[in-house]
């Protein structure tokens, strides 16, 4: 594998005050899950759930490369070739190979070139709709649209090589005290934390960043702010990001502290926060097994090398369209919810034995 060459952000962090007016929560300082780092690869399929109607289109360039690497790969040469056509796991399609799935979208088979599957991790890993995720995240993003058979092993390794991830990687110190988690909500944007993260270069005339996580979802909302905004600025922000979109909040919680961010990114850091936003929106998260993105919306985002297209969408009423949709929501919030039970026992449990 190649080591990763990009530029990133990263957060290390100093405790302050904020406003008196939020109600506070002092939670432990570690939150790492206590599961292996990796799924095992018979997981994915429970854990993605595809587009309607998805294909992956590639330049005829990059196509090419992929039908040579075929003729070259072990695993793939047979299938390619047409000489194992018993094959109950591969099927070819816009030629191309794919893995059979009872889901519309095919995983596509990339075939042993280091530089394809480079690029593949990178696009999963570096890219700015991706933000550096762990080896556990990238490989839950890798593995909704792509599949070879060392895949977690090459991601655990390119992500272990990566300088910008090792320059920034947090130091999780424990800290004394049984963990006490948050109750569950009930919907999307019920409770709330907030955050703010300051010490950055300026950026026009901000130099701090409020962050703002739905408890269920896990969906982050990073606005630009002035470390010297005062409760009823900060009043002014939550509602313009929050209420006014979402409803207001049962509960707003915060920890009591500012977080310090050093940059090397220069002072153009707060046009970047929509991209950030992005990228943490669409990562899988470890405690519900879904991406925010998805839990908030009810639907998933698409690789840069898929479109997206829906075929039963004009042989429905848009009122059936809609009750579909409401159900389908329903169930990811339902599932999300009992996901996150599960991970707070986890976590409470494995904190609890390993506290000093």
């Amino acid at each position: 594998m190649v080591d990763a060459s990009s530029e990133g952000i990263r957060q290390a962090r100093s405790l302050s005050h904020v406003p008196r007016a939020i109600q506070l929560h002092d939670p432990p300082r570690e939150r790492s899950s206590a599961p292996t780092l990796l799924r095992e690869e018979t997981a994915v399929d429970v854990e993605v759930n595809a587009f309607v109607g998805s294909h992956v289109e590639l330049s005829p360039a990059v196509k090419k490369e992929f039908q040579d690497g075929y003729k070259q790969d072990d695993e793939f040469k047979s299938v390619w070739a047409n000489n194992d056509k018993a094959n109950s796991k591969f099927t070819k399609e816009s030629d191309l190979l794919f893995v059979k799935s009872a889901n519309p979208v095919k995983r596509l088979c990339v075939p042993a070139d280091d530089r394809l599957r480079t690029r593949v991790i990178s696009e999963c890993h570096d890219s700015p709709t991706a933000a550096h995720p762990g080896s556990r995240r990238t490989f839950l993003r890798c593995a909704q649209w792509y599949y070879w058979k060392t895949m977690q092993q090459d991601i655990k390794e390119y992500v272990k090589s990566c300088e910008t991830c090792v320059r920034w990687k947090h130091d999780h110190q424990r800290k004394n005290g049984l963990l006490m988690p948050i109750p569950i909500p009930d919907r999307c944007w019920q409770v709330v934390s907030m955050d703010f993260i300051t010490g950055l270069p300026k950026s026009g005339e901000f130099d701090a960043i409020l962050t703002i996580v739905d408890k269920l979802s896990k969906r982050a909302k990073y606005t630009a702010v002035r470390s010297t905004d005062d409760a009823p600025a900060v009043a002014r922000t939550v509602f313009d990001v929050v209420v006014r979109h979402h409803g207001l909040p049962d509960v707003i919680i915060s920890d009591h502290s500012l977080r310090c961010m050093v940059s090397y990114q220069g002072s153009d850091w707060a046009e970047q926060l929509g991209t950030i936003e992005y990228a943490h929106a669409t990562l899988v998260s470890a405690s519900t097994g879904f991406s925010p993105f998805e839990v908030d919306t009810g639907r998933k985002e698409r690789s840069a090398w898929q479109s997206t297209l829906d075929p039963n969408t004009t042989e429905k009423t848009t009122a059936e369209y809609a009750r579909v949709f409401a159900e389908e929501k329903q169930k990811i919030i339902c599932e999300a919810r009992k996901n996150l039970l599960k991970a707070q026992a986890s976590q409470k449990k494995y904190y609890d034995e390993k506290r000093r």
